[in-house]
């Protein structure tokens, strides 16, 4: 979960897995700043989850704490989800406002409505919030496989 798996020692993974992804690619994505939105970081995060079951069986310590990350981590991305959302309706709000007020002499310039498009470079999901998602998945993780 933490590196990419070496398939020099475990040789059938590249056989078996197109497209592998792991916690530790996913930060060195945040770090630079590769994702532009919070739907690609969730995509990776799913791939993670998704590649570890199918590489392993059901009754094997890594398919079960993927079961477990998946759970908690998805109600961690889904929360950022709702923030960025609301942060944009506050925008749209506050866009609304100022054009109806006129205070500001460009207020004629500003957009109909903000971007309400969650796949934009510019949502509110910046590198920290990433980080500390990614940073409590990886918590998660050790704290799993400490259990088992």
């Amino acid at each position: 979960f933490h590196e990419p798996v070496n398939t020099s020692i475990v040789t059938d993974y590249a056989q078996i897995i197109k497209n592998p992804m792991d916690f530790g690619t996913m930060q060195k994505k945040i770090d630079t700043k590769q994702y532009s939105s919070i739907s690609q970081f969730q995509y990776d995060f799913e791939l993670v989850i998704q590649n570890a079951k199918i590489y392993n069986a059901p009754e094997t310590i890594y398919y079960r704490t993927a079961d477990k990350i998946s759970k908690i981590g998805t109600r961690l991305i889904e929360k950022e989800i709702n923030t960025i959302k609301n942060i944009k309706e506050k925008n749209q709000l506050y866009y609304q406002e100022l054009r109806k007020t006129k205070q500001n002499k460009s207020a004629t310039n500003i957009p109909e409505k903000a971007n309400s498009n969650l796949d934009t470079p510019k949502n509110t999901l910046t590198g920290t919030k990433l980080e500390n998602v990614i940073i409590l998945i990886k918590i998660l993780y050790s704290i799993f496989y400490d259990i088992y």
